[in-house]
């Protein structure tokens, strides 16, 4: 693959596909209509366009049998051409399951079809998906000669949206291979002779992609003039996503030329532009590159750069570079993205290095080295598994073609030709089979997410139902947080700092919730919101929510003592806990979060207020429940005012031999 800083190549969607994504009607409509729909040219229309949504959907086994109706019913009424779409369609779903031998039994039969129904259109469109689908399995050579087929028949027939499909996925493999003036020649001639046969969105696309080709070749200058064009389009276009990619590629170039403070104000544009768009994984690569930054002005001493956004701290500098790249790396586990998590381990390392400190610079060298040996494995594996299904392939595909020498001439030559168009094409669409990935991949986000934002079994709910009613829970211990001089902390060190700060706190308080089974509610600004006892009334006793609170007070006072030896401001902070009756759930539609309401809620605020820096302060109802357990020793405090409750009895709470 490239070489350079961030490949930035985008998949050029051109690829002729055999449905679209025009607008289409409700599927329950459908599907009421096919209940009792007869079997006659209607109903065919019908499942094609229930087959479409629930394929576009990822519902493959829906689509599957939905399809597997149209062609069965196609083939009794005669249409050959509603059959041959339905095996089209077939082999389409069963690629995406990763059955790639059922699919080009599939393929192979539409193949058929359509060369006897002498669809010159639709036998080119077929093949160019299926050189697709052979780059996407990394047999490039044969990709290629495919799409250079495709290419000629294109430009004998005119046909300018074939010719510019074959160009962008030509210059692609070219690309892929290392052959970048042969890519740049094929992107150039995309941009320049068929400018009018592409879309603003399609050029766009080959914009970024010439642009990286350029930086791949070492030519800065050409690809500061190519990703100031596709600059200028997105912004004609308000096209946000081609825009941030164009402040990406800049901030490349000025990064090579030495210009750190230029490049990372194109980063930073890049990155809002990504957020907009919530491109998670884009947003982490720019923080990546960011980091870069900052590591190689420690590096080389760039006074400039580092007065500029750190007031001449190096140590600032690479504590904003860990936290950027800290934040990186969870994105790419999360996304699954092996190449760049391995780049983000490496510079971590490195990172940790300058920091002076060794140990984990080691432990992430050594994951950095894992991922590694995980892809190549990875790599192997799927090598292996492409040649056993090639051979399989081929054997049925020989015992097929047997078989057809004892039927008559006429099919036999149709299978003739059908496996010279084969020795073109082996799998499928590589556009599709990308779709495929990016939907498995979304709906496995999706849901990661939504366990991420909240509790399980409020999850699961909300997937069944679309709603989660609130629900009532008789005993939960709250906890608050809430740190010391915050605002005048804030006004000593830059926001970067402040962030990472927060950050290294707020991780350690997440991984002591877990370890006691406590939900984390929510942060805000800087306090700490979590609660024992919900959703599930066996997690998060009172007992395990005051212990996790002194461990919360351990971290703060090892990390505050860190702090002061370098010679940096630190946090303190207070705890406050009470325990009581509260209602649970989630509200609204857009950006919720699961939540928690009542009283309850209103005097852990207070215990937190009316405690102390480095206490756990706790209300008479939780001392009542944890008075005698082992380990747990008290100090009552007697009773003290809080804002708005009046007098309470308070206790702070020490113990910290019992702490696990």
């Amino acid at each position: 693959m490239l070489s350079t800083t961030r490949a930035l190549f985008v998949s050029a969607l051109l690829t002729w596909v055999a449905f679209t994504a025009s607008a289409q009607p409700d599927v329950d409509s459908i599907l009421n209509v096919l209940e009792t729909a007869p079997p006659d040219s209607n109903r065919l229309r019908s499942l094609h366009r229930a087959g479409t949504i629930f394929l576009e959907r990822g519902d493959l086994d829906k689509a599957i049998a939905l399809y597997t109706e149209l062609t069965e019913l196609a083939r009794d009424l005669g249409n050959t051409r509603a059959q041959g779409l339905g095996l089209e369609q077939l082999g389409t779903a069963n690629y995406y399951l990763g059955r790639a031998p059922v699919a080009m039994d599939h393929w192979q039969q539409s193949m058929a079809i359509r060369l006897a129904l002498a669809d010159s259109t639709g036998i080119y469109a077929l093949r160019m998906n299926m050189a697709n689908g052979m780059v996407s399995m990394d047999d490039l050579e044969q990709g290629l000669r495919a799409f250079f087929e495709v290419l000629a028949w294109a430009d004998r027939n005119g046909d300018r949206s074939f010719q510019a499909s074959c160009l962008s996925n030509i210059a692609m493999v070219y690309a892929l291979q290392g052959k970048l003036e042969d890519a740049a020649s094929n992107y150039r001639r995309l941009l320049v002779d068929l400018k009018s046969a592409i879309t603003p969105v399609d050029r766009s696309i080959a914009l970024t992609n010439l642009g990286q080709v350029h930086l791949d070749m070492g030519q800065p200058d050409a690809a500061r003039i190519t990703f100031t064009e596709l600059k200028e389009l997105a912004e004609a276009g308000h096209m946000t996503y081609a825009l941030s990619n164009a402040e990406l590629g800049l901030g490349n170039v000025a990064q090579l030329a030495g210009d750190r403070i230029g490049a990372r104000a194109h980063f930073e544009r890049a990155r809002l532009g990504y957020m907009a768009e919530d491109q998670t994984n884009d947003v982490a690569i720019v923080q990546e590159r960011i980091a870069s930054l900052n590591r190689e002005a420690v590096d080389s001493l760039d006074r400039a750069y580092l007065e500029r956004f750190f007031h001449g701290a190096t140590q600032s500098a690479l504590a904003e570079a860990h936290a950027l790249l800290d934040s990186a790396i969870t994105t790419f586990l999360f996304n699954e993205d092996t190449p760049n998590l391995m780049n983000a381990y490496s510079a971590l390392s490195e990172v940790e290095r300058a920091q002076g400190d060794h140990r984990s610079a080691l432990e992430h060298h050594k994951l950095y080295k894992a991922w590694s040996d995980t892809l190549f494995n990875a790599e192997r594996d799927k090598k292996l598994t492409e040649t056993a299904m090639t051979y399989e392939f081929e054997k049925k595909q020989a015992a097929a073609r047997a078989e057809q020498e004892k039927k008559d001439q006429r099919q036999r030559l149709v299978r003739n030709a059908i496996a010279g168009g084969l020795a073109f094409a082996l799998l499928f669409l590589g556009v599709v089979w990308r779709q495929r990935n990016k939907i498995n991949a979304a709906r496995k986000r999706s849901d990661e997410l939504l366990l991420n934002i909240l509790p399980e079994e409020v999850a699961d709910e909300l997937k069944a139902t679309g709603a989660a009613e609130a629900k009532h829970f008789d005993t939960a211990t709250i906890l608050f947080t809430d740190f010391k001089g915050f605002t005048q902390l804030s006004e000593k060190v830059t926001p970067a700092e402040l962030v990472a700060e927060l950050n290294t706190c707020f991780k350690a308080f997440d991984g002591i919730m877990a370890k006691y089974r406590i939900e984390k509610i929510k942060t805000i600004g800087d306090a700490y919101m979590a609660a024992g006892g919900l959703p599930d009334p066996q997690h998060g006793p009172p007992a395990d929510v005051i212990r996790a609170a002194l461990e919360m007070q351990d971290f703060m006072q090892h990390h505050k003592a860190e702090r002061e030896a370098a010679g940096k401001p630190f946090f303190e902070m207070r705890v406050g806990i009470h325990t009581g009756p509260v209602v649970a759930g989630i509200v609204g539609v857009k950006k919720f979060q699961y939540d928690i309401w009542g009283d309850t809620v209103n005097t852990a605020s207070r215990m937190e207020s009316s405690g102390e820096v480095g206490q756990v302060n706790i209300s008479e109802a939780s001392y009542a429940l944890v008075k005698d357990v082992p380990g747990l020793t008290f100090t009552p405090r007697g009773k003290v005012q809080a804002k708005g409750k009046g007098e309470l009895d308070m206790y702070f709470v020490d113990g910290r031999s019992a702490v696990a």
